[in-house]
């Protein structure tokens, strides 16, 4: 069948096209106004008044001036493909293109008038996009619906890019987009073609729908005013921590900043109350010029911070000093030319730790294995190799005290064995006053995540 290449082809453009329409709107959208996550927290609202209509658009233009019946067998065609591939690589979701699929082969067979360049009947029409709707509608539609709503919360959560990250290049933005034209394209392409062949310019359909998509995406954005939080329904996350011990114990303490997004902190120091503990004149934030340690008591997910800004000189708190770290004990081991350290933190509340070992380290009873790490994008352990574990010591196990050893080799010069142990408390379990005054400066539509750090470090 000669039709059937071109079909195919038009069919794989469309679904393409569904695919990148959205996500070049979502790149053009961020790099315009430079603020990343417009849909959120609304990400349902943004796939169907802005990301749908460009995912429609490019469809319809992709088969404009194909033969209903040859594009409906086209997109069967590229649609089943899709379907055994995803099976191929033991995806549970083949059925999202199986159903559309079956649906386009079926719709087919319903519209195949006389002749291949007589017109569609009306009744060809109603059969076709009744078989067409119905199936892929309900099996992918609620899908779909889950499947964008989850995909815009997580994409919420993926953390600030790396500052070489251009802003048109806005992974919630062009994510987002992308999935939701992926959805509209395996709910709504088997209609594609009937659509196309029943309207008397596709173009010029596809072209309002393109225009209507960008109006929609510019008034979306100024209705937001370029800040889509909100204080009730979802705010801005943040996490504030005032940091005691980083760089030494007679170091002043330190506030720690970061969001759990990728939109910049630059708004939120904006609408910060001028009275505000982070604010003070001897406060004045820059840019985790500490190699972001303040970070290390949340490892790992002190990987999604990029955008996080530290305060100096902030006031103490008096609970800092009745935390340690000390060696307990020294011995040989069983093993020539290793020493094994008895190692504890006390502290007069639970503590989630994090610690960080970097130097000759042999073994240790934090793991079976040692695999050091070396993180392209780590910018906290000063891009050299190093081992790190989590110890979630919460209320009720043992979150007061935490022992381990670790050993090391002899043989190493003078090279130390440098360990990092960062605790991190939250209310209820502490309170903390100081803490408390510079959340209470922070702006109405953010919810800050208020954690205590206590930082040592020793070299053996």
């Amino acid at each position: 069948d000669a039709g059937l290449p071109r079909a195919a082809l038009a069919a794989l453009a469309a679904l393409l096209g569904a695919a990148a329409a959205p996500a070049c709107l979502a790149a053009a959208r961020a790099a315009l106004l430079g603020t990343p996550m417009a849909f959120y927290p609304r990400p349902l609202l943004w796939a169907a008044l802005a990301w749908a209509p460009a995912a429609l658009g490019a469809m319809l233009r992709a088969f404009e001036g194909v033969a209903p019946r040859d594009g409906l067998r086209g997109v069967a065609a590229v649609l089943a493909a899709l379907s055994a591939a995803i099976a191929l690589v033991g995806g549970q979701s083949s059925y999202v293109a199986a159903v559309p699929s079956l649906a386009a082969q079926a719709a087919a067979l319903l519209c195949a008038p006389k002749s291949r360049t007589a017109p569609l009947e009306a009744r060809h029409v109603i059969g076709a996009l009744f078989a067409l709707m119905s199936a892929p509608t309900l099996v992918n539609g609620a899908t779909f619906l889950v499947t964008v709503q989850f995909m815009g919360e997580k994409l919420g959560m993926a953390g600030s890019p790396p500052p070489v990250v251009p802003a048109w290049l806005s992974l919630p933005d062009v994510g987002h987009a992308a999935v939701s034209g992926l959805a509209v394209a395996l709910t709504f392409l088997c209609a594609a073609p009937v659509a196309a062949a029943a309207l008397i310019s596709p173009r010029w359909a596809a072209r309002a729908l393109a225009c209507f998509a960008v109006f929609t995406a510019a008034a979306l954005t100024l209705h937001t005013g370029g800040k889509p939080y909100d204080a009730d329904l979802a705010p801005k996350r943040l996490i504030l921590a005032h940091v005691h011990g980083l760089g030494g114990v007679d170091h002043a303490p330190v506030f720690a900043m970061a969001g759990l997004d990728s939109s910049p902190l630059a708004a939120v120091l904006a609408e910060t109350d001028a009275n505000s503990p982070l604010l003070a004149p001897a406060s004045a934030p820059f840019n985790s010029p500490l190699k972001g340690k303040e970070w290390l008591s949340i490892y790992p997910v002190n990987d999604l911070l990029f955008d996080t800004l530290v305060f100096p000189n902030a006031p103490p708190h008096a609970a800092a000093q009745s935390v340690a770290f000390r060696v307990v004990s020294v011995s040989n081991t069983t093993t020539p030319g290793r020493s094994r350290f008895e190692l504890e933190h006390t502290a007069h509340v639970p503590l989630f730790m994090g610690v960080l070992v970097q130097g000759p380290l042999a073994a240790w009873s934090l793991g079976d294995e040692l695999h050091p790490e070396k993180d392209g994008l780590d910018t906290w352990s000063g891009k050299m190799p190093y081992f790190a574990a989590r110890h979630c010591g919460g209320k009720g196990r043992g979150g007061e005290t935490f022992r381990f050893w670790v050993e090391r080799e002899a043989g190493h010069g003078s090279e130390p064995l440098r360990i990092v142990a960062a605790g991190a408390s939250a209310a209820p379990g502490e309170e903390n006053p100081v803490l408390e005054a510079a959340v209470a400066g922070l702006p109405a539509w953010t919810a800050a995540v208020p954690i205590t750090v206590y930082h040592h470090e020793l070299l053996l």
